[in-house]
């Protein structure tokens, strides 16, 4: 058995979490599922690297005329788009989940008083942040206004708008950092 202990939605995982892949599934035949044939079962002689190809080739191409989360098979099939938007969502809010331990939370970046990189180096030791930083902020907002000119020179440092969070700019960071008005933005959109 295996099981994703994140939320997904996919036509071939239950609710729950577990996996429905025939590599999976007991040797022999299945009376219940004439579709599956004894070979596609699991064996002693398959090995975890063949399990986790066979995963992600269902992550890809899922079996929709057998699926596990029937919603997830119409979806997949009816309306694509808004099915891959979901689960970016999903993977997003997993990805935030992940990062917890190295996120800060700032009410804004009004403290930065003038466009000075001087400002933003003492503004991230300050939050005891250091290595790859992820800031997210409106950069438009009033009280962010020298955010952007302040990072601007500092590599370590990726500058992205609540909108435009995504899951490997997340994952790539060692910290992040975000607004009070990010978080808000961020948790609307992922509600």
């Amino acid at each position: 058995e295996m099981r994703f202990i994140t939320e997904m939605f996919h036509p071939n995982i239950y609710k729950d979490g577990k996996v429905c892949i025939s590599i999976l599934h007991s040797p022999g035949v299945d009376v219940f599922n004439t579709q599956e044939k004894a070979e596609e079962r699991w064996r002693p002689s398959l090995g975890v690297e063949q399990i986790l190809i066979s995963v992600i080739s269902m992550l890809n191409d899922p079996n929709c005329d057998s699926p596990a989360n029937v919603d997830a098979a119409v979806m997949f099939r009816n309306n694509r788009k808004e099915y891959e938007k979901k689960v970016r969502q999903l993977a997003l809010k997993s990805a935030l989940s992940a990062r917890s331990e190295q996120m800060v939370v700032v009410k804004d970046f009004s403290a930065i008083s003038e466009p000075k990189t001087k400002l933003m180096v003492s503004a991230l030791k300050s939050l005891n942040v250091s290595g790859k930083v992820l800031v997210i902020a409106n950069t438009k907002a009033d009280e962010n206004k020298n955010l952007e000119l302040s990072a601007r020179n500092i590599p370590s440092v990726k500058l992205l708008l609540p909108s435009n969070l995504n899951v490997k700019d997340l994952l790539e960071a060692d910290f992040v950092v975000m607004t009070e008005s990010a978080v808000n933005e961020i948790t609307e959109r992922l509600a």
